[in-house]
């Protein structure tokens, strides 16, 4: 387990950033398809149909959201467009998020179903929209980026990260469920933070991940910056067909901040 951890956190590309990133998201109860969502709106007596329709929404959002990484991965590529999904998803959160607040949607007593309640969900719906072509973003850019002889184990800590997320929400959910509905506003906010968090997560990947012409060789090269630094498998194989001076372009890790864009 150790030397598979010091492996993980070793991974050139930044990739553990990026599967903390993915992971946090994981942490959360606002999600259209969620049971302690679904439980909590029962709660609040949203009929049978009016849920169903809630959850198919969301499911119609997300593909939505692939497909239009689809098309924003071909005009400004897959990491402007990981960005703007996941800024997307972390707006509708937080959205959602005050007008649980701000509508008293989380008062025990609450039972409007329109207005507030309706904005409430009308967010998370679109959140999905962000969620699944972030989703989608993110495995490209951890196909592109991760050391092929380690995709495995960096597959195993995220899905392992993933799977410690959703045991986290039900064991909240569990240790509040004595205060019934109102405990899950502690829930709600709690999520904005984790979703946020992934958000920053990856932004600080964009900030300080960059894809730099560089030289490895012994051999100077005028106007080209030359840097030591791991690199994956697959860009080995590239500097193993080039020329002496070993010049080329990969993403790399390149202080302080850049553009994140």
């Amino acid at each position: 387990v150790a030397s598979g951890g010091r492996t993980f956190l070793q991974q050139p590309c930044g990739a553990p950033l990026l599967v903390i990133s993915y992971s946090l998201l994981y942490f959360t109860v606002l999600s259209p398809h969620g049971v302690v969502l679904t439980a909590y709106l029962q709660m609040k007596d949203m009929g049978e149909a009016r849920l169903s329709l809630f959850r198919a929404a969301g499911a119609l959002s997300g593909v939505l959201g692939m497909g239009a990484y689809r098309y924003g991965s071909k005009l400004i590529g897959v990491r402007r467009t990981a960005l703007i999904h996941v800024a997307l998803l972390a707006a509708c959160v937080a959205g959602a998020a005050a007008c649980f607040g701000a509508a008293g949607i989380g008062d025990p007593q609450y039972k409007d179903p329109g207005g507030a309640m309706v904005a409430f969900l009308l967010l998370l719906i679109i959140s999905r929209f962000g969620l699944y072509g972030f989703d989608v973003a993110l495995l490209q850019l951890e196909q592109m980026n991760v050391d092929e002889r380690h995709r495995g184990l960096v597959g195993a800590v995220e899905s392992s990260l993933c799977s410690l997320g959703t045991m986290s929400v039900f064991a909240a959910t569990m240790a509040t469920s004595a205060n019934r509905a109102a405990a899950f506003g502690w829930l709600v906010y709690a999520s904005v933070g984790f979703v946020f968090a992934g958000a920053v997560c990856f932004a600080t990947w964009c900030m300080c991940w960059h894809a730099h012409l560089h030289s490895h060789g012994s051999t100077p090269v005028p106007g080209v910056p030359h840097q030591t630094h791991a690199h994956t498998l697959q860009q080995e194989r590239k500097l193993e067909g080039g020329d002496e001076s070993r010049t080329h372009t990969h993403l790399h890790f390149h202080p302080p901040f850049g553009d994140m864009w």
